[in-house]
């Protein structure tokens, strides 16, 4: 942590690289205590992979225009992803 190096920007002791490590690290143990009291309380809500996700019908339309992450994965709308041939 010590660094023998006056000509570049420090912050307090800590040089701007450790600086920002050491606001990382804090910030990460924060989200990561608020994401585990959140899982206990409800551990069934915090699991979303599990929940399949409304999709408005064909005709309807919304008024944003934007498709949920329901059809991720499937080639777009509901189908398939297609399958590619293998190169040669």
């Amino acid at each position: 942590m010590l660094r023998d190096d006056d000509d570049r920007a420090n912050v307090g002791p800590l040089s701007t690289s450790q600086f920002i490590g050491l606001v990382s690290v804090v910030l990460g143990t924060a989200l990561l205590v608020q994401l585990i009291r959140r899982y206990r309380r409800d551990p069934v809500g915090s699991r979303l992979w599990e929940r399949p996700m409304a999709v408005a019908a064909a005709g309807t339309g919304s008024a944003s225009g934007a498709v949920g992450l329901a059809g991720a994965g499937m080639g777009g709308a509901g189908r398939p992803p297609r399958k590619h041939k293998k190169r040669r």
